[in-house]
């Protein structure tokens, strides 16, 4: 069984590369987890993660244009780390703005408060970088301090 905090990892049996015809057993998952995705609204988020996983592997910008659709949609469908996915990938545009990188790690933080390991650590190294949310320097010690805290050795 697995725990609810545990992330889908499914995408990694069925990542590429796969035969150009389609026919090959790691396609034929693929299409039968996307079906699955119709029926079962439980595991929709995860699943979805999933696809959108396999297809970021995937060189050619079709793929990895649907695969930022399925993680909007899994972000939709309650999947905190396909949301978190979807930050990372905005992230490098909200840079060079002051105001959007600012609203950018006030939402890596809020990823990070829900559980989100890899927002964890993204947080502890963005505030042991600097200080982007104006925060005193005891502040962000501290929140570098808890993620490294809260871990399992």
């Amino acid at each position: 069984l697995r725990s609810p905090k545990t992330d889908p990892f499914t995408w990694v049996f069925i990542r590429p590369p796969w035969s150009p015809t389609g026919s090959c057993c790691k396609a034929v998952v693929f299409d039968r987890l996307k079906a699955e995705c119709d029926g079962n609204m439980e595991k929709k988020g995860p699943l979805l993660h999933c696809l959108a996983r396999v297809l970021l592997l995937f060189e050619d910008e079709g793929r990895r244009s649907s695969a930022v659709s399925l993680l909007e949609e899994s972000s939709q469908a309650g999947c905190l780390l396909s949301s978190y996915l979807l930050w990372e990938n905005s992230r490098k545009a909200a840079i060079s703005d002051p105001g959007r990188y600012l609203q950018c790690v006030r939402t890596l933080r809020d990823y990070a408060g829900k559980g989100c390991w890899e927002a964890q650590l993204s947080l502890a190294k963005v505030c042991s970088s600097g200080n982007p949310l104006g925060l005193e320097s005891r502040a962000c010690s501290d929140v570098v301090a808890q993620v490294f805290s809260s871990s399992n050795p």
